[in-house]
């Protein structure tokens, strides 16, 4: 187990994953900071609209250069929206816990980032993209 661990950590498919990942999340943290210190949004209405925006720019970037996906299709897209929905869940409820923390909510936000990358990348592998 810890050698399939180490080799799927160590693929292509991982390291695209982790690269799409960090540009989406770059973006995604940027317009955060902005709409909740700037116009003064709500914490976890920003974390769900840019759950959308990112999740949509992230299927897009993971298919073609993670996962090398030849098309687009309505059941991968569900599937990706799916494993992105519980990290929804996961995500706000970290930046929900970190306010009451007191943690600053773009580092409860960026923590919520951490939090469901390896489970992503999992489910994505061999639930969503299972037959590339």
């Amino acid at each position: 187990m810890l050698r399939f661990l180490q080799n799927l950590i160590s693929s292509k498919q991982f390291t695209s994953f982790i690269f799409v990942g960090v540009i989406v999340n770059l973006i995604n943290i940027s317009l955060f900071h902005i709409l909740t210190n700037s116009f003064a949004l709500d914490h976890n209405f920003c974390v769900t609209i840019l759950f959308f925006f990112g999740t949509s720019l992230s299927y897009y970037l993971n298919a073609r250069f993670s996962f090398e996906a030849n098309e687009y299709n309505a059941n991968d897209l569900g599937r990706y929206f799916f494993v992105y929905s519980l990290a929804l869940v996961i995500q706000n409820l970290i930046v929900y816990l970190g306010l009451i923390l007191s943690v600053p909510g773009t580092l409860a936000y960026i923590l919520s980032i951490g939090t469901t990358t390896a489970t992503n990348f999992l489910l994505l592998r061999f639930y969503v993209f299972k037959e590339r």
